[in-house]
C-alpha cells in the first residue's frame, strides 16, 4: 500500500490510521496487519466492517468466530449519499441490543 508509506513520510511523528480494510477478516485483516508490521500505519480503521458487525474488533481479539463480514455491497454508502441514517443493509444491527 504505497499511499500509507507516503503519508508516513509526509507526516513523521504523527500516528497514522490505515483505512480501506473493510473487506473484513478474509482479506482486510491480513493487509492491516502487514501495514502495521511494516510501519506504514499505527492503527487499522475498519469503517464499513464495523457497520456490518459492531463487535468485529472484539470477535477478532477472541478468535474471529461468528463475525459478520462486510461484502462491500455499497448499501451503506448509498444511505450516506441520500443523507439517511447510515447502517449496514445486509446485517441490520438495529434492535440487536447493541
Amino acid at each position: 500500500m504505497p499511499q500509507r508509506k507516503t503519508v508516513r513520510r509526509a507526516f513523521p511523528g504523527i500516528a497514522v490510521i490505515g483505512s480501506a480494510y473493510s473487506s473484513g477478516r478474509e482479506e482486510g485483516l491480513p493487509f492491516a496487519e502487514e501495514n502495521i508490521a511494516r510501519g506504514y500505519a499505527d492503527f487499522a480503521g475498519f469503517g464499513r466492517q464495523n457497520l456490518a458487525d459492531p463487535l468485529f474488533p472484539k470477535k477478532m481479539l477472541y478468535g474471529g468466530g461468528g463475525a459478520d463480514i462486510c461484502i462491500l455491497c455499497g448499501g451503506c454508502s448509498l444511505l450516506l449519499k441520500e443523507q439517511k441514517q447510515v447502517r449496514c443493509v445486509k446485517y441490520d444491527q438495529r434492535g440487536a441490543g447493541l
